[in-house]
This record gives C-alpha cells, structure tokens and sequence, in this order.
C-alpha cells in the first residue's frame, strides 16, 4: 500500500573476531548475498521482540542481551511512496547452534565469517541502505548510532546523510 513504513531489526552478532552471516535471497532481489541475520517487524512488535524472533527463526541463535545500536538507515523517496527503517545492533551475548530453519524460505544458509571475509561478502549486497552504514562502522570509518538517509530515484539509492559526518582521519 503506499505510503507504507517497513521496520526492520537485524543483529551484528559475533564470536570472538568473527560475525555470524545469513545466505539470503528474496523475490525483489536481483541475486543472492550475505548479510547480517534480521528481518522484517510485525504489527505492534518491538525492535527488541522483533530481533530477537528473526534471528531466532533465521540461525536458530537465542541473542540473550541486545546490545549497543550500530546503525539507523531511513530509506525514502521511493516510487510507490514507502518507506523503510532499518536498525542493526550489536551483541556478542547469544545461546544456540547455528541451524537456519527460516519459515519465509529466504534464508538458505548461516555461518560465522571472519571480520575480513564478511566485509568482502557484505560488499556485494544488492542495496546500498543495507550494506553502506554497516561496513562503514566495521571498517571504523563511522561510530556506532551513526544515522544514514537515504533517497530512491529511478531504481538508485542516493546517499543525502550520515550522521554524525564520516570520522576526520
């Protein structure tokens, strides 16, 4: 419906010095990629309940504190006139055995990569509202609560924001 908001939640969870990866596509997606466990809240579900459901249903992982708030990326502008929110928090506290069993089907695999290894693959992630704020605060180029905006026209996401500005060197 136009004018409709999506809130997404997704989860930076890692393991020593690596972080946990879901192999992922949906129907909108040009190809397949890696990123970073989360999804999609329900009506009336916090950002807390809604995290920790998706990672739950796409890793089998239980986060067991979520932590501090990585990035904010507001995606507007776009050609049906919705809108989308996206947060990634960070945890290193979490229970479980990797074992995706995601009910929607879109996510096929999960695995813990080394930091190294899943910049490269987060690289190739089809939106750059999702993969931009995310390796930006891997890659220590922005802080943790960096808030990213975003407009879309003709298919392209133009950056507009971040803030706070990229670190001075």
């Amino acid at each position: 419906m136009p004018g409709d908001v999506t809130i997404t939640a997704s989860a930076l969870i890692r393991q020593g010095e690596s972080i946990l990866l879901v192999h992922q596509q949906r129907k909108q997606d040009p190809y397949p990629y890696w990123f970073v466990p989360g999804g999609r809240l329900e009506q009336d579900e916090s950002l807390a309940h809604g995290l920790v459901r998706e990672v739950r249903e796409e890793t089998g992982v239980i986060i067991g504190r979520v932590g501090k708030l990585v990035s904010v990326a507001h995606l507007f502008d776009r050609p049906d006139k919705s809108q989308a929110v996206s947060f990634v928090f960070e945890t290193d506290v979490w229970t479980g055995t990797v074992s995706p069993a995601d009910p929607d089907g879109v996510v096929t695999d999960a695995r813990f990569y080394p930091i190294s290894e899943a910049i490269a693959l987060l690289e190739h992630v089809p939106w750059r509202s999702m993969h931009e704020p995310l390796l930006a605060y891997l890659r220590g180029s922005h802080p943790a609560g960096t808030v990213w905006l975003y407009a879309e026209h003709g298919g392209a996401q133009k950056l507009l924001a971040s803030l706070p500005e990229q670190a001075q060197a």
